[in-house]
């Protein structure tokens, strides 16, 4: 859906978003990127507390391309997350955000 460009195809890929024990959030968020769906940023921003580190990965890294600012708490708590992937990809995120790069942790 994301490779298509339809804007139509945007609400089909947040209400999956919604649905509990999804397998293809990672998948549907990417979709969302490509769309540049600024109007989902909330419910990718939702998954930054995903279980899997694959899918807050993928939409810290969604957040950065879609320069969602009020999803900068979420991304700064995920410079700690277990997994170094994760890390990576908030502080990334939060590099492309219109605040500019991360702030340095004391």
């Amino acid at each position: 859906l994301g490779k298509t460009g339809a804007p139509a195809a945007v609400k089909p890929l947040v209400d999956w978003l919604g649905r509990p024990g999804s397998l293809a959030d990672a998948e549907a968020i990417e979709a969302l990127a490509q769309l540049a769906a600024r109007d989902a940023g909330p419910a990718i921003a939702a998954q930054l507390t995903a279980d899997r580190a694959e899918v807050r990965a993928v939409a810290a890294r969604a957040i950065g391309r879609l320069r969602h600012e009020p999803a900068a708490p979420r991304l700064e708590a995920l410079r700690s997350d277990y997994h170094g992937r994760v890390r990576r990809a908030a502080v990334e995120a939060l590099s492309r955000l219109p605040a500019g790069a991360p702030r340095v942790r004391r």
